[in-house]
């Protein structure tokens, strides 16, 4: 009886674990106001960060060059990482410009290329403090497979970010990177970001 006790709490502090990590972390005092980031850094447009990770496995460590691109909206929600390509440009066998897959994505935000591109990706919340950017990010599309990462960036100027810290449970280092602002006419809506739904 006390190893099925123990099993049923194990399983549900497991299942639960996610759920803690949204409404006991992350999103907990998310009201979604502005928060002055725009009067800072130009955020109409994403930043894009070139970097060499330091992974390993089981033969040691080794280096990978790697960019990823980051997006700060008003409202306190962050977007680290996002796919370039949309189901349609794949099926014409083309390439798809960023630009162009945002406007997809903003013209039909329930239609394919959105539901490729909401869902499949890092969504986060972050947080001002004098210079620097707090971002903590689900990594993952479902409170199932959430994993809460946390980046800093440090603001340098209008239009360039630093990288000043990343998560090392993912042993990986990205510190030190500069992320250089790439300006977009249009920028899917941060109204459909999934964590939004389960705040």
């Amino acid at each position: 009886m006390k190893n099925i006790l123990l099993s049923l709490m194990m399983f549900l502090l497991i299942a639960c674990y996610p759920f803690l990590l949204l409404d006991g972390g992350i999103m907990r005092g998310y009201d979604g106001k502005p928060t002055g980031l725009k009067d800072m850094l130009d955020i109409n447009g994403y930043y894009n960060i070139a970097r060499i990770l330091t992974l390993s496995d089981k033969n040691g460590g080794y280096y990978k060059p790697d960019t990823t691109r980051v997006i700060f909206y008003e409202d306190g929600i962050v977007l680290y990482g996002f796919p370039t390509i949309s189901y349609d440009s794949i099926g014409r066998g083309g390439q798809h410009t960023i630009p162009g897959y945002f406007r997809e994505i903003a013209a039909n935000p329930k239609g394919r290329d959105a539901k490729s591109f909401y869902p499949a990706i890092g969504w986060g919340r972050y947080k001002i403090s004098n210079d620097t950017i707090k971002a903590s990010v689900v990594m993952g599309n479902t409170l199932n497979s959430a994993g809460v990462s946390e980046y800093w960036f440090k603001i340098i100027d209008r239009y360039t970010i630093e990288t000043l810290r990343s998560d090392p449970k993912h042993k990986q280092s990205v510190v030190g990177n500069i992320g250089e602002f790439i300006p977009l006419d249009i920028i899917p809506s941060s109204d459909y970001c999934w964590l939004k739904k389960k705040k």
